[in-house]
């Protein structure tokens, strides 16, 4: 992360630069706090987003729990227009 710059401004930044489509491919399950969640964009790029920083509890974003909890893998979260 860029100095200043929470979690949630980096997930928004990381959606944002990915090429449509974005698939979800992996995510944690269910029965845990801190969901994990990975997608792949058109262009093959492979990011993976956390909940909370490593080790920071108090720069958490909530996408990646509501994510993990609504979608399968499989599921497009960005499609092309």
């Amino acid at each position: 992360m860029g100095c200043g710059e929470t979690l949630i401004d980096r997930h928004d930044r990381w959606m944002t630069e990915l090429d449509c489509p974005v698939i979800l491919i992996g995510k944690t399950e269910k029965a845990v706090n801190y969901a994990t969640i990975t997608v792949r964009d058109g262009s093959g790029r492979v990011r993976t987003f956390q909940k909370c920083a490593r080790g920071l509890t108090d720069n958490c974003s909530s996408m990646p729990n509501s994510i993990s909890d609504s979608r399968m893998i499989g599921d497009t979260l960005k499609p092309c227009d």
